[in-house]
Formats: structure tokens, sequence, C-alpha cells
């Protein structure tokens, strides 16, 4: 894959987000973050288009996928932050911390007290983890 295959395909995935549909008094649009998606399926799974060669080389894929990963991470620490500060610390924030720990301290030991007795691997428990709880980053840590 190319920087003008990258590029030609964002390009064209902005375009399909920015038509709208209003329904009522709601906009559905595929907008910036679904419409180079959309491109990037139908793209992929043409190959190739002339001398535009849309799939991935197979080394670019996890660096990708960790890039986007690590995107994802500081999005949610950024837009969370002030929020935490402020209700962290407060009386309601510690007893929910508080309570929010013992629940997944027994949900994450018996789930890996059932996966062990199940005889599954330590990458599927994390996997099985990861899915519990909805975190990328216990996925990263059970593949590296």
């Amino acid at each position: 894959m190319s920087a003008v295959s990258l590029g030609l395909g964002l390009a064209l995935g902005f375009l399909i987000g920015i038509p709208s549909l209003t329904l009522g008094s709601t906009t559905l649009a595929l907008g910036t973050g679904a419409g180079p998606l959309l491109m990037g399926m139908i793209l992929g799974w043409r190959r190739r288009t002339g001398p535009l060669v849309w799939t991935l080389p197979t080394r670019a894929n996890p660096t990708l996928r960790q890039i986007g990963l690590l995107l994802v991470l500081a999005v949610v620490g950024l837009t969370s932050g002030y929020s935490f500060r402020e209700n962290a610390f407060a009386l309601f924030g510690l007893k929910l911390a508080a309570v929010l720990a013992i629940g997944a301290v027994v949900s994450y030991s018996l789930m890996v007290l059932v996966a062990k007795v199940l005889g599954q691997s330590r990458e599927r428990t994390m996997g099985l983890l990861s899915g519990y709880v909805g975190n990328q980053a216990i996925v990263a840590y059970a593949n590296s």
C-alpha cells in the first residue's frame, strides 16, 4: 500500500461520509469515522484497482493496530481526566471505587479459576477478561 492509495482511500471515505439524511429532527450521516471505515472495507475487498494496491502489508498491520490502540487510550484519558479529578476523591467516588474494586477482584478471580479448571491457556483467559471488561489494553498485553 502506498501513500497515494492511503490518501485516496481516506479522501473517498471522507467524501462518502459527507452526505446526510434527515428523518424528522434526526440527521444521519456516516461522518469522518464510518465513511473511511466503510471505504476501507470496500477497497480491501477489491484488493487492487489498476496500479493501486488497497491491501495492507502484513508487517504494517500490527503497527497500525498498536497506534490505533494508543490513540483510543489517549483520547479516553484526555476526555475523562477533568471529570475524574472532580469526582474520584469525593466521598461517593471513594465508596464507588471500593465497591468496584471488590467486584472486579471477585469476578476476575472466578473467571480465571473457571478458565484454569476448563484447561484454557493464559492467552484465552486474557481474551476472556478483556471481552468481559471491554478493555483493549488487556488484549495488547495478552498479545505481547
